[in-house]
């Protein structure tokens, strides 16, 4: 995906890369958990100064869910 962003006298682009995926295992009739992990990274430059700004973000979640079926 490609990014844009303007802030005061300054702009620039970049691009941005989101990847998530999960599951949920039935444990009871009613009952289950839920098990995900997502990965986020960004890459921006700055078109007036050469300057380049990234990061990742690494995610991981667990839960317990009410079913209605």
């Amino acid at each position: 995906m490609s990014v844009d962003y303007g802030s005061g006298n300054s702009e620039g682009g970049g691009s941005d890369i989101f990847l998530d995926g999960g599951v949920i295992v039935h444990v009871k009739s009613h009952l289950a958990l839920t098990f995900e992990a997502g990965y986020h990274m960004m890459n921006l430059k700055d078109k007036d100064y050469d300057e380049n700004y990234s990061g990742t973000i690494f995610a991981i979640g667990i839960g317990i869910v009410g079913l209605l079926f």
